[in-house]
């Protein structure tokens, strides 16, 4: 059948993590949990994509990743919820692999790690992207089916960090 197009429109939300604490000696990196500054900046932001219709959260099962997607979830109230630890610092592809496996709603939120998360909303928007903690980008992908996630196929609706809220 081949590549499709259509002018329905996917969207998929990509969000960093919020604050997470200062590791400590006997603290694993994945063990980091969000910081009161980042519990703060996730619920700005499950305030903001609370009337986003998001139907799905695909997150790492990292604590600091976790707990974001958690509270944004409290928020609003996703119908399916997944994580995956394969997601803790995860490149780009594995990212692209998982959400065009993964995803089974029109409205997707991904919730991860940098420089992962970075590198995947650069590649899927074709600009360069720096994420900072807790920042949302809102992509409209023109495609009907999540195995057709490719590089430059989204377009950035909007950028959100908790201090612009």
């Amino acid at each position: 059948m081949g590549w499709r197009k259509s002018n329905k429109f996917m969207n998929l939300f990509i969000l960093r993590h919020g604050k997470a604490v200062n590791g400590e000696q006997d603290l694993k990196d994945f063990d980091r949990q969000l910081s009161e500054k980042g519990i703060l900046q996730a619920i700005k932001i499950g305030d903001y994509l609370r009337d986003k219709n998001i139907n799905q959260i695909i997150c790492s099962s990292a604590p600091r990743a976790f707990e974001t997607a958690t509270i944004v979830d409290q928020i609003i109230k996703a119908a399916d919820f997944e994580e995956d630890s394969r997601l803790y610092l995860a490149d780009s592809n594995t990212i692209k692999h998982k959400i065009s496996t993964t995803a089974n709603a029109n409205n997707v939120l991904y919730v991860g790690h940098n420089f992962g998360i970075s590198d995947f909303a650069s590649h899927i928007s074709g600009q360069k992207i720096d994420m900072t903690t807790c920042m949302v980008i809102e992509l409209d992908l023109q495609i009907d089916d999540w195995d057709l996630l490719s590089e430059n196929i989204g377009v950035i609706k909007n950028i959100t960090e908790p201090n612009q809220l």
